[in-house]
């Protein structure tokens, strides 16, 4: 089965807030989101222990390396993610309720070091790009 975009961008904005929630309290909430979402035997047991494995890793990681941890692990849960709904498509609306409540609650799905580049042509030529730390115009 073919994954729609927008499941696939639910599926990555899940990942990164799951990685964000790590160090922070809203880490019970993200697993027992996932708690709710494995129960149809997608290796329930082996995925809470991969979860906790990942939140080890990321609380380890010192300062100078937890973003790239954190963003690893967010990729890999996003991936994750993918799996199960492309498994299990109905999972597809309790990943969603799960990305309401921990951005409801305070989680970030903004992922470190990543540079997100937009750009939009207006009539007479003129191009406008800006991306993270970037804002430049140029006309032909």
């Amino acid at each position: 089965m073919e994954i729609s975009p927008e499941v696939i961008a639910l599926c990555a904005s899940a990942g990164a807030l799951v990685a964000n929630s790590m160090t922070s309290d809203l880490y019970e909430v993200a697993k027992g989101g996932l708690r709710r979402m494995i129960r149809r035997d997608w290796g329930s047991d082996r995925q809470v222990e991969r979860l906790e494995r990942d939140r080890q890793a990321v609380v380890a990681a010192g300062e100078s390396t937890q973003s790239d941890v954190i963003n690893k692990v967010a990729t890999g849960w996003a991936t994750r993610f993918e799996d199960l709904v492309e498994e299990h498509p109905e999972v597809a609306a309790e990943l969603g309720v799960l990305v309401r409540q921990l951005e409801l609650a305070g989680a970030t799905n903004v992922m470190a070091n990543n540079a997100w580049v937009n750009q939009r042509a207006g009539h007479h030529g003129q191009n406008i790009y800006s991306g993270r730390d970037t804002n430049t115009s140029k006309l032909r």
